[in-house]
């Protein structure tokens, strides 16, 4: 491992790891969520309104 990446992780800190951990496992889980709903039959609309409703939740 270079020790670029290191210091880079190193200055970086557990707060700014656990802050993009907590991100990608919310996104994950709103997409397992969303594919369990599709799979159900859900209609597209409401779809859509739960995927803007989830992106617009993480200030994006």
């Amino acid at each position: 491992m270079p020790s670029t990446l290191i210091r880079g992780l190193k200055r970086w800190h557990w707060g700014g790891l656990l802050t993009l951990i907590t991100l990608v496992a919310s996104y994950v889980l709103a997409l397992a969520i969303l594919l369990v709903l599709w799979r159900k039959g859900i209609d597209l609309m409401a779809l859509i309104i739960v995927i803007a409703s989830s992106t617009t939740s993480f200030g994006y």
